[in-house]
């Protein structure tokens, strides 16, 4: 019997995240398969129950949860302390254990352009799980940091949680080396974050967190201008090869994994 592995998330059949991982698990020959949970947030506790009982391996957490599941598990790893959000779980000694992936995904995407970010000014557009996970890795790089968002009371709390300077969405943007978008705007081309239409902005760097289309209306504006950018390809291909080592404790074929991401982006 193949051992349960997967997402769970809410309104998730968008996900490329079984297309990456089942590839790396047909490449390796591991027997076990990797599904979708879409899950209301009232059945979380009773599925992790259930999933001890038929010995699930581990899964990777997303939208709506990466906070919620925090408070459900058994025991977190320093970087889910750090970003008060987690993006993966691991079945050890039928206790829950919580980590958070996109960190690495993160850290990985400027790595692969050689960007230094100590002492940088980064700003984030959104307030969620993943735009936690960026402000700590960020801070702990030795940038600054500035958020904006639309939920000026979760804005706030970001403020109190990190030391950050945050605004409002309709303010006008302050300076910055880095551009982040972690919301779902830019989606299947549909709307971007605020731009900064006032700013050279030759040289800058602009992140998408979104991933399809590959080169969302964010980047392709940015691209125009001259800044570099970094599609959210590369944060779900490594924070999927960081959380594929910790559920199935090898590491995956990383190409094959990508192409696959690649050829299902292509299609969609």
């Amino acid at each position: 019997m193949k051992r349960v592995s997967g997402l769970i998330g809410k309104d998730i059949s968008y996900s490329l995240s079984p297309a990456m991982h089942n590839r790396a698990l047909e490449k390796l020959g591991i027997d076990a398969v990797y599904l979708l949970f879409d899950l209301e947030r009232e059945n979380l506790n009773d599925f992790l129950k259930v999933m001890i009982d038929v010995e699930a391996l581990g899964f990777n957490v997303t939208i709506p949860y990466k906070e919620t599941v925090v408070d459900l598990i058994d025991c977190v790893d320093r970087d889910v302390i750090g970003a008060r959000a987690l993006n993966t779980i691991v079945l050890v000694n039928d206790r829950w254990c919580g980590y958070n992936t996109d960190i690495y995904g993160i850290k990985k995407s400027f790595e692969n352009i050689n960007y230094d970010l100590k002492n940088k000014v980064v700003g984030i557009f959104g307030a969620g799980g993943v735009a936690k996970a960026a402000i700590y890795l960020f801070l702990k790089e030795g940038a600054s940091v500035w958020v904006m968002g639309r939920n000026l009371e979760k804005i706030r709390d970001l403020s109190k949680l990190y030391g950050v300077e945050t605004i409002a969405w309709s303010e006008k943007l302050p300076y910055f080396d880095v551009l982040v978008n972690a919301t779902p705007l830019g989606k299947n081309s549909v709307g971007m974050p605020p731009f900064p239409k006032n700013y050279d902005i030759s040289g800058k760097v602009f992140f998408d967190m979104v991933y399809v289309p590959q080169y969302t209306p964010f980047l392709t504006e940015a691209k125009k201008f001259g800044a570099f950018v970094i599609s959210g390809i590369d944060m779900l291909l490594y924070q999927g090869v960081k959380s594929f080592e910790l559920i199935f404790k090898v590491s995956p074929p990383i190409e094959d994994m990508r192409d696959e991401l690649l050829k299902r982006i292509r299609t969609s």
